[in-house]
């Protein structure tokens, strides 16, 4: 039958039946067919010749953290992947979008279901018919049914819900791969963090006694009458201000043990501090450097844009095929008898077979106006999807200029240590032989410690930004041995342990 449920026609209205049958012949799919975004030029991210130790579509391996040589923070990463409870929630995402998308699918094919009922009814009939002396009347009541019913799916709604619903299942992949990438490089670079604190604080350390050296020496001169009461105090206040930095480089250390902590998954109070050293880094001697064209395809945050922008596309298709006709059919079979022993007798069959279309014929524009707004949101989701793209050449670009300038920054910081320590050593000298004062000590000390911070500082850095390259070139996970986000699934799941309450006893009073 057709339900006069009404709404404005896409279609003339004799053409019902003929469109109908059209789309049983043809299997036609109304709305767009996703076509993936054309990858950009070469020149996309940076033009000229590469820096030095840049190589240009290079492999990029899934554990490229090994190539900074630390036992320490290998163990650390794989902690991380095995325990971090975002990368658990990421892969359980992907099990949830299966699921679903096995659920619509499932919709989509012939549903068979069946039924068994048994009644037994008591009906006073003299009240019911006003008949004296009649008495009451007791049936019993047994039916068996099986029903088929099947959504022909003209104009593939259903086809289009397939397919979004695998969009989003490519969607809740690509996010947790973005998880993936990004907890291995926020481990990474937490590590560096920690190893640079533990740098100053050594190296603080060492000024501290090396000014306290000089103070004693100060001292025993002011005693002598060599050097003014005022020259002690300069050097005391010297040594204090530099052990007043400890506090807040230890606190850089301990804030960075505790980020180290919860990215692999455990508490403060039972994390082992890992002994990372900065000096026990190396720098990889090769950085691959993708193509814009593969890096459109391996960037996980770009898949996720991707696989947005086409889950959109499907849902043009799913609105306007709401605006045809949806064609099912039916079939039942079972019996109806009153004898238990006589439920499955051919006897006693009945059966029913239906066509059905049902077909909008007003809706007062809401369709129409639902499959407008389908076709805006699919041009937000390119909009989304091209600035994606354009802050990821942004990171790459970034990333590896970044790697460039570091290398003559750390080149520069080290020269300048070298003068630095040289005049050190040089005030010291003639401080001893009277040809200067103690100011000029204090001020070449001061000098020292500010370009040894520096360089470690810079070391710091030319690690973090290389490891920011990795980051913006998609973590190399298209090379893994296997899947590195395994969906988390219902073989997975296991029964919450019982509360507290559950396992309360009764009160007995």
């Amino acid at each position: 039958m057709i339900r006069a449920d009404s709404s404005s026609y896409p279609w003339p209205r004799g053409a019902l039946l003929a469109a109908a049958a059209l789309a049983l012949l043809s299997g036609c799919t109304v709305g767009p067919d996703f076509r993936r975004p054309a990858a950009p030029p070469e020149n996309s991210i940076a033009t000229g010749k590469p820096p030095p130790g840049i190589q240009v579509g290079g492999h990029i391996a899934d554990d490229w953290y090994r190539l900074f040589g630390s036992e320490a923070v290998d163990a650390l990463v794989r902690r991380a992947l095995r325990q971090n409870p975002d990368l658990q929630a990421a892969r359980a995402a992907i099990g949830v979008a299966r699921y679903q998308l096995a659920a619509t699918h499932g919709q989509a094919l012939p549903q068979l279901d069946g039924e068994l009922l048994a009644n037994r009814q008591r009906a006073n009939i003299g009240a019911l018919t006003h008949i004296p002396r009649v008495g009451v009347n007791i049936s019993n009541q047994f039916r068996s049914t099986v029903t088929l019913s099947y959504d022909l799916d003209p104009f593939g709604k259903l086809k289009r819900g397939v397919e979004a619903d695998q969009a989003a299942v490519d969607y809740a992949r690509a996010q947790a791969l973005d998880t993936y990438i990004t907890l291995a490089d926020q481990v990474v670079r937490t590590a560096f963090q920690l190893a640079a604190a533990e740098a100053r604080i050594e190296a603080t350390d060492k000024l501290i006694a090396a000014e306290r050296r000089g103070l004693d020496l100060t001292r025993m001169q002011e005693r002598v009458g060599t050097v003014p009461r005022a020259a002690t105090l300069t050097a005391q206040a010297q040594l204090e201000g530099t052990e007043a930095t400890l506090p807040a480089l230890e606190q850089q250390r301990d804030a960075a043990a505790a980020a180290l902590a919860a990215l692999v998954g455990e508490t403060p109070a039972g994390f082992s501090v890992p002994p990372v050293r900065l000096a026990d880094f190396t720098l990889p001697e090769k950085v691959p450097l993708s193509l814009p064209a593969q890096l459109v395809r391996q960037r996980p945050d770009l898949l996720a844009a991707e696989a947005e922008l086409h889950q959109a596309s499907a849902r043009i298709g799913i609105r306007a095929a709401q605006r045809w006709p949806d064609i099912s059919l039916t079939a039942a079979y079972g019996t109806l008898t009153s004898d238990s022993g006589t439920v499955f007798d051919a006897a006693n069959a009945l059966w029913t077979l239906t066509g059905q279309i049902t077909a909008p014929l007003f809706h007062g524009g809401a369709l129409k106006a639902q499959e407008n707004q389908a076709k805006t949101e699919y041009l937000a989701a390119a909009a989304r999807y091209r600035g994606t793209m354009l802050n990821a050449f942004a990171d790459v670009a970034t990333a590896l200029r970044a790697v460039e300038h570091d290398a003559a920054t750390l080149a520069a910081r080290r020269r300048a240590l070298i003068t630095a320590r040289q005049a050190l050593a040089l005030s010291r000298d003639q401080f001893s032989a009277g040809a200067v004062d103690e100011l000029q000590v204090l001020t070449a000390q001061r000098e020292y410690r500010t370009e040894l911070l520096a360089v470690i500082d810079a070391r710091a850095r030319r690690f973090d930004d290389v490891a920011a390259l990795f980051h913006a070139l998609g973590g190399g996970w298209w090379n893994a041995d296997g899947d590195p986000v395994p969906a988390l699934t219902a073989a997975d799941y296991r029964d919450p342990a019982p509360t507290a309450a559950a396992t309360d006893k009764p009160d007995e009073h």
